[in-house]
């Protein structure tokens, strides 16, 4: 995903745009081959170890990832459309940033503008190709966008201080203002009326203290022709402190909504018949299962011609507890079958909250008691 989104959209429009950077490249010819030479000798180094030593499961793994970004998590198209707004506080000047007809003669004084800005329109594309698609996933278009939100707060920085700011930069500045204004005030409100435990009280009396104060700047500086770097300074600290006041609050926020009852990975853990088993798991479990199930978890792919189990001599000394994303009948092999083995379902558990997020069946896997010897 990396060489895809961010190393390549580089190169592209690095070499595209700029003719002589290709000329520079040409007369260095030789440097150039030897560091891409470099580049995918340590960069294929560890596929190639990953595919010598865990083939099967690393096969496994590629093959259940390419069937997600066509199955999973299927967005439009046009999902990433908005990703300026999911830079936040900053979503104005990244806004501003990339309109062209405005951002190009102000920012390309101090960084190369048709480079940030072709960069993060080709990663855009690139990921707006792909099926599957995710928030994080936009994390790619930060570094491109950093650098057009830096080159936009350095002009406005230096216009204001040498009195140069035109209407429109003025318009923006205050604009950014009353949005920060606006937040200011929200959280406080915010924390008054959503009930979740600990929002009231002592932290909710600091958020009124520290975003009062911070509010009164704020105003102060859209009354007059705003700074940009007191604009950035509040912006920063009203970032950290939503971070220390909100934060310890997000999970039981996104829980708000989760359906009653249902059966989670830390139920498990509780289950009399699993506690004193070893646990494997036939599919990819997710890193915050595996951290709910408090133990080790290793994927183990059951091999269909052969009897190989990871315990002593390759046949299972003792019962052991398997985690599938699918029913646990049919993913036990026929010569599993014929040697005596069986799976009997022992529990389940939801992924998330939500029935939607996904179901996971929990088996013990043993020999029958005729077979053991």
């Amino acid at each position: 995903m990396a060489l895809y989104t961010v190393f390549f959209p580089f190169l592209l429009i690095y070499f595209v745009g700029y003719p002589k950077h290709r000329q520079q490249v040409r007369r260095r010819i030789a440097g150039t081959v030897l560091g891409a030479g470099l580049l995918l000798m340590i960069g294929c180094s560890w596929p190639l170890y990953i595919y010598q030593h865990v083939a099967p499961a690393a096969i496994m793994v590629a093959r259940t990832e390419i069937s997600s970004w066509g199955e999973r998590h299927v967005k439009p198209v046009w999902f990433y459309a908005p990703f300026a707004a999911f830079t936040g506080i900053w979503a104005l000047v990244a806004l501003s940033s990339l309109v062209w007809p405005y951002a190009r003669p102000r920012v390309q004084r101090y960084i190369p503008y048709l480079l940030a800005l072709g960069w993060a329109l080709l990663a855009l594309l690139l990921l707006s190709l792909v099926p599957e698609k995710k928030e994080r996933y936009m994390l790619p278009l930060m570094p491109p966008l950093a650098l057009l939100v830096a080159g936009m707060l350095r002009f406005w920085e230096e216009a204001v201080a040498t009195k140069q700011a035109t209407r429109s930069d003025q318009w923006v500045l205050r604009a950014w203002g009353v949005i920060l204004l606006v937040v200011c005030l929200a959280v406080p409100v915010f924390m008054l009326i959503i009930h979740l435990p600990g929002t009231k009280g002592p932290r909710l009396w600091a958020a009124l203290v520290v975003f009062g104060l911070l509010g009164v700047y704020v105003l102060r500086q859209v009354v007059r022709l705003p700074r940009p770097t007191a604009l950035t300074g509040a912006s920063l600290t009203g970032m950290a402190a939503l971070l220390v006041l909100l934060l310890p609050f997000y999970p039981l926020w996104e829980r708000r909504r989760d359906n009653a009852g249902l059966r989670q990975m830390r139920d498990i853990r509780r289950h009399v018949a699993l506690q004193r088993i070893p646990w494997y798991s036939l599919d990819t479990l997710h890193v915050k299962q595996v951290w709910a199930a408090g133990r080790a978890v290793p994927i183990w792919h059951l091999p269909a011609t052969a009897i190989s189990a990871p315990t002593t001599q390759g046949r299972l000394s003792e019962p052991v507890a398997v985690f599938s994303a699918a029913p646990l009948i049919p993913r036990l092999p026929l010569v599993w079958r014929r040697a005596g083995y069986s799976i009997t379902q022992a529990d389940s558990f939801y992924l998330g909250g939500k029935k939607e997020s996904g179901y996971w069946y929990v088996g013990i896997l043993a020999r029958n008691a005729q077979n053991t010897h």
